[in-house]
């Protein structure tokens, strides 16, 4: 079978799915390339340079699709038709300044929770301790995971509710496989060490295998700020325009119908 999402119909990608193999494992899946104007499909393995591309799009198919939606856009012809426009193109994951972060192996929460990368060793570094920083951290825990998660300010999880919080907390109070470090800010990676600083004082630990950045989310609003520079009639709305969760954003899709009439 074949599946698909939008952004995968305006890159032409898709997923080829072996249900059942008989004489392997079960549930293969494949990338490949569908172009349905010329009734084309192309399967790759996902270890030649052409899978990696495809599978490489679908991994990053929502800023692919951001992207493709700015240079649509992008001229004036493309928008004539159009009284006003609404911007809710979400957000980005926030990548702290951080010293030879590149020379690590890390990946994102937004990457972890969509199971687009795989955590590597035993030893997890989570940079922020928010919601989804300590939902990650927890999970891993769980697995056996030796986990540590930091936070620059002293709030942990402050975006969790607050009775879910609190009986987070209380299963974790006991673990000795995962640490939870407020007022504690990354310096700098190298090869031997990690340094951090902790209430005001140097610290150093032993590097780690994966490091998962949780560190907050910016909007995304390019395609806004190009309409906006065109004189364009134009609102931005729900993460575009200031990150929080599904319920502050449809309510503010809402308020906005309201007040437009639409």
């Amino acid at each position: 079978s074949v599946s698909r999402k939008v952004e995968d119909k305006i890159a032409n990608t898709s997923r080829f799915h072996v249900i059942k193999n008989r004489f392997g494992i079960d549930g293969v899946t494949f990338p490949s390339s569908m172009n349905t104007n010329i009734g084309k499909i192309q399967i790759y393995e996902s270890t030649t340079q052409s899978g990696q591309e495809v599978q490489g799009k679908m991994d990053n198919s929502q800023e692919y699709l951001r992207k493709q939606l700015a240079n649509k856009y992008n001229s004036e012809k493309d928008m004539d038709g159009f009284d006003y426009f609404v911007v809710a193109t979400g957000a980005k994951q926030n990548i702290p300044d951080i010293e030879n972060l590149n020379g690590q192996y890390w990946i994102t929460s937004i990457e972890y929770f969509k199971n687009q990368k795989k955590v590597r060793g035993k030893r997890i570094l989570v940079i922020g301790a928010g919601m989804a920083g300590m939902e990650a951290a927890e999970e891993l825990a769980d697995k056996g995971y030796e986990v540590i998660a930091t936070k620059r300010t002293d709030t942990i999880a402050n975006d969790m509710e607050p009775i879910t919080k609190a009986l987070m907390m209380q299963r974790l109070k006991n673990r000795d496989n995962i640490k939870i470090m407020p007022n504690t800010t990354v310096i700098k990676f190298s090869e031997n060490s990690v340094k951090y600083k902790h209430e005001g004082k140097d610290g150093e630990w032993e590097p780690f295998d994966t490091i998962i950045v949780a560190s907050g989310m910016n909007p995304e609003n390019e395609l806004y700020k190009i309409l906006k520079e065109k004189g364009k009639d134009v609102d931005v709305i729900g993460d575009a325009k200031d990150p929080k969760d599904i319920y502050s954003a449809t309510h503010a899709g809402y308020n906005l119908a309201c007040e437009k009439r639409f």
